[in-house]
């Protein structure tokens, strides 16, 4: 109410998945007619938690954060693999509020097989092993050794970072506000099902239980923007997601919630995939990378009819929705680094600016 007093349009809101932030966007649609979306990069990060949950892939992530626990405990072992590479990068350390960080730190040990494999048969290694005068301590060094040169280690670890690839870009590409994920999310989901159930890499026993996690977190993550985003994008105006009920659905409560006449809509949006412009739909039709999707508010601004009234302002709309509120999370850290000694007697409103600049500059790099 106070935003709507400073006569700024608010179409919706991104929170991460916790039950009194779900209660909160409940309240939000029924009481000023605000779309929820939940945050996706939270949701795919919780759906690579699940599947580095279930037993098969824990033995596999315990094993390796056991070599990075044991090398990152051990100064001079850690210093040797730094100069084992050109950059000098070090092991990852985990963190529990970082997105993805099992991966992060799975890919890095991955990265620093080499420098393993080398600095466990230098003389320096086994000196630090001679100096262990706990027994418990040489049995540490003897099995982080043997796990590092073992190849079934190495063999387990690729796998589990195959399984998490795909999840992984496409929470990159939804924590940049320069991407138009919007349009994307429905069918990137549809997408990673079919590729994770055909996969031949992915062990048959696996993929009942991933198949399980997507569909739970799906459900999680799930908003009618991302519907009435699909049947706007005209990449995908050719597939048969039109006759879907649920996805339809989805649009009529999308333009409902916008204070549209869904009937309009309706007519207007079966009009558009008869009738889409096929000079613009060829600029939108090759997605080849999560980095580099194609913005279907273009075809909207410049291809699209006028006599698409209504249709148009739900484009403008929904393709103008962010999918994440890492965004947000992004601004507080940020507001460490300017809200310092230094600043302590800033006024909020100087406090604000500097925040605003220094955010907006960030999107113009």
């Amino acid at each position: 109410e106070e935003l709507a007093g400073k006569k700024i349009t608010v179409v919706a809101v991104a929170t991460d998945t916790a039950a009194n932030m779900h209660a909160a966007r409940e309240r939000l649609e029924e009481e000023l007619g605000l779309i929820s979306i939940p945050c996706l990069c939270h949701v795919l990060d919780l759906l690579i938690e699940d599947v580095a949950s279930l037993p098969w892939a824990k033995k596999i992530i315990e094993r390796a954060e056991f070599v990075n626990g044991y090398v990152r405990s051990h100064e001079k072992l850690h210093k040797w693999i730094k100069t084992q590479t050109a950059t000098e990068k070090g092991m990852k350390k985990k963190s529990k509020t970082r997105f993805f960080t099992v991966r992060i730190v799975l890919e890095r040990i991955v990265e620093q097989r080499g420098a393993l494999e080398q600095v466990f048969l230098t003389e320096q290694a086994r000196y630090i092993r001679s100096q262990h005068s706990v027994r418990d301590r040489e049995e540490k060094f003897d099995k982080a050794k043997t796990e590092v040169m073992t190849q079934s280690f190495w063999s387990e670890i690729e796998y589990i970072l195959h399984i998490m690839e795909t999840p992984y870009y496409l929470m990159r590409a939804a924590d940049s506000p320069k991407n138009p994920v919007t349009g994307y999310v429905y069918n990137l989901f549809l997408k990673l099902q079919e590729e994770w159930k055909s996969d031949q890499q992915i062990k048959p026993a696996h993929r009942q239980d991933i198949g399980n996690i997507l569909s739970k977190r799906w459900t999680d993550a799930h908003s009618q923007v991302y519907s009435a985003a699909y049947l706007l994008n005209p990449a995908f105006v050719k597939y048969p997601m039109f006759d879907d009920r649920n996805v339809i659905n989805d649009f009529k409560d999308t333009a409902r919630l916008m204070k549209f006449d869904s009937g309009i809509a309706l007519r207007e949006l079966e009009h558009y995939r008869l009738n889409v412009d096929s000079e613009g739909l060829n600029l939108y039709t090759e997605v080849d990378s999560l980095q580099n999707l194609p913005n279907p508010m273009l075809y909207w601004r410049y291809y699209s009819p006028q006599s698409y009234e209504v249709l148009h302002l739900i484009a403008r709309k929904v393709f103008s929705v962010l999918t994440s509120s890492s965004v947000c999370e992004q601004n507080f850290r940020d507001m460490e680094y300017i809200y310092c000694s230094r600043r302590l007697r800033t006024k909020p409103e100087r406090f604000n600016k500097l925040i605003y600049i220094y955010s907006n500059a960030k999107l113009k790099r």
